[in-house]
């Protein structure tokens, strides 16, 4: 399963060709807990997202 950050907002250092820092906001993920260490995974491998200053459609693979 493809990985994400500590923060559910982020989801790889992907940027758009404009310069944009690409997240999501909406896409799923499973938190999984072993011991103190919490992961979080996504549940898709490959994400649409919107650049919040183009406007324009990217597809993010994990």
């Amino acid at each position: 399963m493809p990985k994400a950050k500590n923060s559910d907002r982020e989801i790889a250092h992907d940027y758009c060709s404009c310069g944009e820092y690409l997240y999501s906001v909406t896409e799923e993920r499973i938190r999984v807990a072993r011991g103190r260490r919490v992961t979080v995974y996504l549940k898709k491998r490959e994400l649409e997202i919107t650049c919040p200053h183009c406007n324009k459609e990217i597809k993010v693979k994990f």
